[in-house]
């Protein structure tokens, strides 16, 4: 009886794990969703930006990136 407890335990934490993942789109996809490129834009920040006054999520730490990427 135990061991049908954990079995069914670890099947359940193993859909509720699968379930939480996030989905990665193509810009082809996001377009079938009909979801504007420009929203997305808006809600996710660049990592660096060319105009520094700009908010970017590296921003003053271009180099680093720059140099990590490549």
């Amino acid at each position: 009886m135990i061991k049908l407890h954990l079995i069914l335990l670890f099947i359940f934490l193993i859909a509720i794990n699968a379930r939480g993942q996030k989905k990665c789109m193509s810009f082809q996809e996001v377009k079938e969703y009909g979801i504007a490129i420009e929203n997305l834009d808006s809600l996710y920040p660049n990592a660096v930006h060319a105009d520094s006054t700009v908010y970017a999520v590296f921003r003053g730490k271009e180099n680093e990136f720059y140099n990590a990427v490549l």
